[in-house]
């Protein structure tokens, strides 16, 4: 009994060997379909690298040589499991359980070899017709390439018109930038031009006017000319001064509408009180006076002191032949005496005939020269 159960426990650990052997068929196997497993997802890898690769024209059929041969040592492998497996069974007779388990393991060996290979064959009639796609796409690049370079050509003569006319634009811009500037300095000059024209137009408005006033003053003159000795002259021409009396009255109206400054001409130093008798000069008016004074007459000297002061101005002058007088620069009147000694004239308030007429007191004036003082009398 002690013996039978010692062969029994030699079978048991016979079996365990066994099936540590089988386990380690089993894993060793495993590894080597996953390894398989591996390999097949590499070359999956490859096809899509070839598949995503445009610059390579031609795949190389070596490559599908080396996949064949390695397919078929992955075949010759199988086989020599298949026969190790066949070697178990055959060792296992007696166990129907591992010799089922040994038969499913070499039934899924056998679906998976097949499924494989199948793969293998999907996957080398896609190579096929990859590197078929792969040739035609070549020739297609080439046509590519021939049309690239066409493409290039005219793309660089296009550049060069392109620069061409650029460099005639920016000639172009300078040019019109030059006559743009021209007609600015031209448009100046027109505005210029424009402006004198406009004056010269009112110059000539303007002495159209003042000849146009002169012709109506000349027939007023006229048709007043026989009045001239009855005294009634400035009743027919209120503008027209004749004689000393009409020539100081008119004076002494002027005055009277004085606001910032004037110039008087009378012939005699004795008339200024007489203009001022009933007018009160304020300070902050200017007059300037040109009349004949006798720095030896004690009359002379009294009138002059009582006008003495910061904003009067006087001036000898001793020809006695002038009556005048301009107020603000907006009235004038000028009455030189004739040869009789009766001063005629006219009054004026066009600012054009004052700047013409009064030329006559500011001459008188500036060729007096000097300012009368005190000391003049003293001398």
């Amino acid at each position: 009994m002690e013996k039978s159960d010692k062969k029994l426990i030699k079978k048991e650990k016979e079996i365990e060997k066994l099936k540590i052997k089988i386990k380690e068929s089993e894993q060793k196997y495993k590894r080597e379909i996953d390894r398989r497993k591996e390999e097949i997802k590499e070359l999956e890898q490859t096809i899509r690298e070839l598949r995503d690769e445009k610059s390579t024209l031609v795949i190389n059929e070596e490559q599908a040589i080396v996949l064949k041969a390695e397919t078929r040592g992955l075949e010759l492998k199988l086989e020599e499991k298949l026969t190790e497996i066949e070697n178990l069974r055959a060792e296992l007779a007696g166990r129907d359980k591992q010799i089922s388990r040994l038969s499913a393991i070499e039934t899924s060996l056998r679906d998976e070899l097949r499924q494989k290979k199948e793969e293998i064959a999907k996957k080398d009639s896609e190579i096929r017709e990859h590197i078929s796609e792969k040739k035609d796409a070549a020739q297609n690049i080439s046509d590519l390439d021939i049309e690239i370079g066409r493409f290039k050509d005219e793309i660089s003569k296009l550049e060069q018109a392109k620069s061409e006319q650029k460099s005639e634009l920016a000639r172009l811009n300078a040019v019109i930038g030059q006559r743009e500037e021209e007609i600015k300095n031209l448009n100046i000059v027109i505005e210029e031009k424009n402006r004198l024209i406009d004056s010269l137009k009112e110059q000539i408005e303007t002495i159209k006017k003042l000849n146009d006033d002169l012709e109506e003053e000349k027939i007023k003159l006229r048709e007043g000319l026989w009045a001239a000795e009855n005294g009634i002259i400035s009743n027919l021409l209120p503008n027209l001064i004749k004689g000393d009396q009409q020539a100081l009255d008119k004076i002494k109206e002027i005055m009277g509408r004085m606001v910032h400054n004037a110039i008087i001409g009378i012939p005699v130093i004795e008339l200024l009180p007489e203009i001022f008798s009933d007018i009160t000069l304020k300070s902050t008016q200017n007059l300037r006076v040109i009349t004949s004074i006798d720095f030896n007459n004690p009359k002379h000297k009294a009138i002059f002191d009582g006008y003495d002061k910061p904003n009067i101005t006087l001036r000898n002058y001793d020809k006695k032949n002038l009556w005048g007088v301009i107020r603000d620069q907006e009235e004038l009147l000028v009455a030189p005496e004739d040869a009789s000694g009766n001063p005629i004239g006219i009054v004026v308030k066009d600012p054009y005939q004052i700047e013409i007429l009064g030329n006559v007191l500011l001459n008188i004036w500036a060729k007096s020269k000097r300012n009368v003082s005190e000391y003049d009398f003293k001398a």
